[in-house]
């Protein structure tokens, strides 16, 4: 920082830097001091339960960041962390495409920062063990969580089966509830995801369609503002490497990983095992060709969750994949560890 002050007439600018340098300089020491920038606050990072964030506790529980650079908000529902994401309460969120989009069309300009995972198996439509979708057919409540993933599935879902329409009497409901409300028998169904997904087929609950009938279509994404991108790389930067060094971890399945994400998640040694395969990890090179190559990857899913979401009238116009994909911004946050 610079300043400019006029001088007594009797003092040249030489004659200053003459007393200042047998001062040793310390006329400035205090000017300056107030000019250091103060320390940035902690990035946030707002997720949900969901297992395929995992990789981010991981970091944390494993010292590859602290809380006073990176500090983890672990919401109930995805529709909390857009709230966030919309309040200012968030710098980054954890979301899937389909939650992107519509937080997009809200006005936020956002940017993906890194492709999280694919879910393959990791979210589920679960039935009660007297419910099936044979004919003939059996009404249902159905729990879904309001203005998330959970209604694109329902949409595939009755395409993919040709399911008639009324089938199911809709309950919003928030993914944090939705254990205690398929328990209770509130639901006779539930749209969920791991670890609730584990939790109910092991009290007997009854798998009847997964994402594993949507190959690529629910990616889960790191998103934050045009404007955060900007300002805070280095702590994007930290959150990336402690993100994939994490990634490779759990694809290694080390035992004292496994142990702790078990332990967090509720989950028993062989139902944490069964969950992972349901969910994949794209590594770095993955990651950014999935944001790279246009009309594949990411830009394809979002060409196809735009027709869905225009269908629906969740939007108004169609954005295009360019304005959340930025390979620019991408490879720049990933380029502190990409091996060149």
């Amino acid at each position: 920082m610079f300043f400019s002050y006029p001088l007594p007439g009797h003092l040249s600018r030489r004659s200053v830097l003459r007393h200042l340098a047998a001062a040793g300089g310390t006329a400035f020491t205090l000017p300056l001091a107030g000019c250091l920038e103060e320390p940035q606050p902690a990035l946030r990072v707002a997720t949900n339960q969901w297992l395929g964030y995992e990789p981010l506790y991981i970091a944390r529980e494993q010292g590859l960041f602290t809380a006073d650079q990176i500090t983890l908000i672990e919401f109930t529902s995805a529709s909390a962390i857009m709230r966030a994401m919309r309040n200012g309460n968030t710098e980054v969120a954890a979301l899937t495409l389909d939650e992107t989009l519509r937080l997009q069309a809200d006005g936020l300009d956002l940017v993906v920062l890194w492709p999280a995972d694919l879910s393959n198996g990791g979210d589920s439509l679960i039935l009660h063990a007297d419910h099936n979708l044979q004919p003939p057919w059996q009404h249902m409540r159905l729990g879904i969580e309001v203005g998330a993933v959970g209604h694109y599935f329902l949409y595939r879902l009755h395409q993919k089966l040709s399911l008639p329409r009324g089938l199911f009497d809709i309950l919003p409901l928030p993914a944090g509830e939705h254990e205690s409300a398929f328990l209770s028998g509130h639901v006779d169904a539930v749209i969920t995801f791991e670890p609730m997904r584990s939790h109910l087929l092991r009290a007997g609950g009854i798998e009847a369609f997964s994402s594993r009938q949507l190959p690529g279509e629910i990616a889960d994404v790191i998103v934050t503002t045009r404007h955060v991108a900007a300002q805070r790389l280095d702590d994007l930067r930290l959150l990336a490497q402690g993100w994939f060094a994490a990634r490779t971890m759990l694809i290694n399945q080390t035992p004292t990983v496994l142990e702790h994400l078990a332990d967090r998640q509720k989950l028993t040694g062989s139902e944490t095992r069964a969950a992972l395969k349901g969910i994949l990890w794209p590594d770095l090179h993955e990651a950014l060709d999935l944001i790279r190559n246009p009309g594949e990857g990411l830009a394809r899913t979002i060409e196809h969750l735009e027709d869905y979401l225009l269908e629906t009238r969740v939007l108004k116009t169609r954005r295009g994949h360019g304005s959340l994909l930025d390979l620019d911004v991408s490879a720049h946050v990933l380029s502190e560890f990409t091996p060149r």
